[in-house]
């Protein structure tokens, strides 16, 4: 157990130091010499994702229910004169799925800030932050977690970078991403992506293949430092309950969800040159 734990966490340390920068609508990390490696999470924006559509004409829809059920309610219902009215009236109710996923954004940001806190003070022995009252609960969730799991934290925010294979173009696709935490949990190192949406979706399976792919490139670019019996071949996704204190795992087995990936990066960076367009790449 100790040797795995110690091995881990030199394999952390050999991990190359990246930045992050914004790149149109997504993000890319650039190591010390300048090459690019599009993010794992921008990549996966390729994924189509229907229930999206029902979920945003329904926060709209409740939206335009609330505003005129308000005004009904204190007797200032706004007179409505033209269809501009009308128009501002859904314009702002627009906005709504938006404003929801931002609020949702920003919660998710402050919860995985203090989680990796949490985490580090604990690496360090150190004195644990204060948990803010709107946190409350999640962090409620993260300890339910810790005790069920009893997990050795090795590293939080880990940055890792990887690429795969294009047989079609002959190249590689470079990606990478930052792992919220890693693990040595029964013997085992394993990476974890917390979540508090309100579900686990499959993007988030092939998001935590990817960065545990990552990890057994790096392995074994380094001689099998935690030896050669397929380290990291387990991801876990935790989701934490943010309404009331709750835990859902689920284990990921790493090979396939990173295939599973490895078809969406080569479509992610086929769209972004529209390889399609090359008309004589295949005759």
């Amino acid at each position: 157990m100790n040797e795995v734990i110690n091995n881990t966490r030199k394999l952390l340390e050999l991990a190359p130091p990246l930045e992050v920068k914004a790149k149109g609508r997504g993000r890319v990390y650039v190591d010390e010499l300048g090459k690019e490696y599009a993010s794992v999470t921008t990549i996966l924006n390729v994924i189509n994702k229907p229930a999206l559509i029902p979920w945003a004409k329904k926060q709209s829809l409740e939206k335009v229910k609330y505003v005129l059920q308000n005004h009904v309610m204190n007797g200032t219902l706004p007179e409505i004169k033209s269809t501009d009215d009308i128009d501002a009236i859904i314009n702002e109710a627009s906005k709504t799925p938006d404003q929801v996923l931002q609020t949702a954004g920003d919660f998710g940001s402050h919860a995985h800030a203090l989680i990796e806190k949490v985490i580090n003070a604990r690496i360090n022995n150190e004195k644990e932050p204060v948990t803010p009252v709107d946190l409350k609960v999640v962090m409620e969730s993260f300890e339910m977690f810790c005790e069920q799991y009893n997990p050795v934290f090795i590293g939080s925010e880990v940055q890792v970078c990887s690429s795969c294979f294009c047989y079609e173009s002959n190249r590689y696709y470079a990606y990478a991403g930052t792992i919220d935490a890693v693990i040595v949990h029964e013997d085992r190192p394993i990476v974890i992506d917390f979540k508090t949406s309100k579900g686990i979706y499959d993007e988030h399976r092939l998001q935590v293949g990817a960065y545990s792919h990552a990890l057994q490139s790096l392995n074994i670019r380094h001689l099998n430092l935690i030896g050669n019996s397929s380290p990291f071949d387990m991801a876990w996704v935790v989701k934490l309950g943010k309404e009331k204190a709750d835990v859902e795992v689920d284990k990921v087995i790493t090979l396939p969800s990173y295939r599973a990936f490895e078809n969406a990066t080569k479509l992610y960076y086929k769209l972004k040159e529209k390889m399609w367009l090359e008309k004589n790449l295949y005759l």
